[in-house]
């Protein structure tokens, strides 16, 4: 058994992002351990920062979300806006002929408001058939500063457009 181990290259060294991360951990330990503390304390913050954040913008713009207790995401149901229309423009996907510069109506459901904040906003987030949460989205806080900040314009724009 430990021949066939040691024969198969994927088992038997680590994965380079784990080479990567034992690195960066002993490089921390020879740093003074208040000062991991201290950035361990930091990014917490900044993310029970972010996740108030996302969820004053989803309830602001009427989703329907669920208290974390913690994580990098967060769980919301878009109730207000199913069975509603939202105009989107054409692609070669929808196989639709369709001239420069118009768009169709897609009526919102729970199978495609994944596909229509996307193709309306850019904004990538699971549907309720990743979640396994009947009608809920996911929505990820662990995103660079600027595309926290994009994300949440999009959730704006998506409650503007559909509403208009």
């Amino acid at each position: 058994m430990v021949d066939a181990f040691q024969s198969f290259p994927g088992l038997s060294k680590p994965h380079g992002t784990v080479k990567y991360a034992v690195k960066k951990l002993l490089g921390l330990r020879e740093r003074k351990a208040g000062e991991l503390m201290d950035a361990v304390a930091t990014h917490i913050e900044m993310l029970k920062t972010r996740s108030k954040r996302l969820k004053e913008t989803l309830e602001e713009n009427r989703w329907d979300v669920l208290e974390p207790c913690a994580g990098l995401s967060m769980v919301a149901k878009p109730s207000v806006y199913l069975d509603k229309t939202l105009s989107i423009k054409p692609t070669p996907k929808d196989g639709v002929c369709a001239e420069e510069g118009s768009t169709y109506d897609i009526k919102i459901d729970n199978s495609n408001i994944r596909e229509a904040l996307l193709r309306s906003t850019g904004l990538c987030i699971n549907s309720s058939s990743w979640t396994g949460i009947p009608g809920y989205c996911r929505f990820t806080i662990a995103l660079d500063e600027n595309e926290f900040d994009q994300a949440l314009g999009c959730i704006v724009k998506f409650g503007s457009a559909v509403s208009s």
